[in-house]
């Protein structure tokens, strides 16, 4: 052996080498594994809860979340396109109060042992959490409608279609002429505030022309009303105008009038209308006031030369009756 001489670079050499050995424990934690930044994010506390505490304080806030991480951690909750949820916990003196959703639930505890007691609501408010997550996958979003249910369950909120059977009975109206009884049946399509009529009636004869020598006749009306109407609701009582068309038929038929022929003709004219409807256990009062005019009027003569009058051109109709709603599906009122 040949001895070297003394150097200070072995001492070094020697002085790194003790320092790489000691300092291998510290490598994991300046590099951490896949697993630790796992178990690290699960012990965070959960973005989706808040924990309160109200009342005396037992327990905490940093006590229950301290209770609360092992247990998020075991089973972390879904977070994607939830809502946060907040868990509070009421010191009641010898009880406290756990509310994460609906109820709140007491417990018992007149030892007012706040380590138990956090350990205990820690595990009341994830089973609450579990609860209330269920109950938001169950729930359908209007988006989330599939097709099929979506065409079949409509529009949201849009309202129901109905179809009325309407029964009125009234009087008419004429310059000159003394009221006349009317009647007429009718459906109805309503969607409110918006509704559809058709009505067929029948207007009591009436007679016109000059007593005496002059000749008279008779002048039967069978009006077909549609009408479309917008009705304001205040609750069980809907008012609103109505325009429509009018098409009657007119029947005329001499009076004591040697040589009068009878005959039809048609007329066309416009309507208006003032609905009001009071509705009473399943049925609707509904009063209606009508003005029909018509541009065309029929002079009604007897050859070679004698007039008996003319059908008026305007009528004024004031009705009073019932509605009910069909139901479609079983045919009945």
């Amino acid at each position: 052996m040949v001895p070297c001489p003394s150097s200070p670079w072995p001492r070094a050499r020697r002085r790194f080498l003790w320092g790489v050995v000691g300092g291998l424990p510290l490598v994991p934690w300046a590099f951490p594994s896949e697993s630790r930044a796992a178990e690290e994010s699960f012990a965070a506390p959960s973005p989706l809860l808040e924990v309160r505490a109200e009342g005396a304080g037992c327990p905490d806030a940093a006590l229950l979340e301290a209770q609360l991480e092992p247990l998020l951690a075991d089973s972390p909750p879904a977070e994607g396109g939830a809502e946060k949820i907040i868990a509070t916990v009421v010191d009641l003196g010898p009880r406290y109060a756990v509310l994460v959703t609906g109820e709140p639930r007491e417990v018992e505890d007149p030892d007012r042992n706040c380590l138990e007691r956090a350990r205990a609501a820690a595990v009341l408010i994830v089973l609450g959490m579990r609860t209330e997550g269920g109950q938001r996958a169950d729930e359908t979003s209007p988006g989330d409608t599939a097709p099929a249910d979506a065409a079949s369950a409509g529009p949201a909120g849009a309202p129901d279609t109905e179809l009325l059977l309407q029964l009125l009975g009234g009087l008419e109206h004429a310059r000159e002429l003394p009221p006349t009884p009317a009647a007429s049946f009718g459906g109805i399509l309503s969607r409110a505030p918006w509704r559809v009529g058709l009505n067929l009636g029948v207007v009591a004869p009436v007679t016109l022309g000059a007593d005496g020598d002059g000749g008279r006749f008779r002048l039967l009306r069978l009006p077909a009303v549609l009408t479309g109407a917008h009705l304001w609701e205040l609750g069980n009582v809907q008012l609103g105008p109505g325009l429509g068309l009018a098409v009657e038929g007119l029947q005329f038929q001499g009076v004591d009038t040697p040589g009068a022929t009878g005959g039809w003709r048609w007329n066309v004219g416009a309507v208006g209308a003032a609905t009001g409807r009071l509705r009473v256990s399943g049925w609707a009062i509904v009063f209606e006031a009508r003005a029909a005019v018509f541009p065309r009027a029929y002079e009604a003569w007897v050859e070679p030369d004698r007039d008996l009058g003319a059908s008026p051109r305007w009528w004024l109709g004031t009705y009073l009756g019932v509605e009910r709603a069909w139901d479609r599906t079983t045919g009945a009122l």
